[in-house]
């Protein structure tokens, strides 16, 4: 992000649009990227919105750090799907 906040939000924003089209609701990669969108936003100075996508996102990962994450996994199959969307 080092200069260039405007461009990592919108990669960042595209990459929480595509895991959530490929991951179920509250998914671990979800949340990560939505961390990154929040600290680009943050860099831009929209403290709200940042705080509350940040909040949402660390919500997910505490509920999912207490469950079983063996069906959190990321397959190839998922991976070729999400680039061909």
């Amino acid at each position: 992000m080092s200069g260039h906040a405007n461009e990592a939000e919108a990669l960042a924003r595209r990459a929480v649009e595509l895991a959530t089209k490929i991951f179920p609701e509250g998914h671990p990669v979800t949340a990560i990227a939505m961390l990154e969108q929040a600290t680009a936003l943050r860099s831009l100075r929209y403290k709200k919105p940042a705080h509350d996508l940040e909040k949402r996102a660390k919500a997910w990962l505490r509920n999912n750090s207490t469950q079983n994450l063996a069906g959190y996994t990321v397959s190839s199959r998922d991976l070729a799907r999400a680039t061909t969307r």
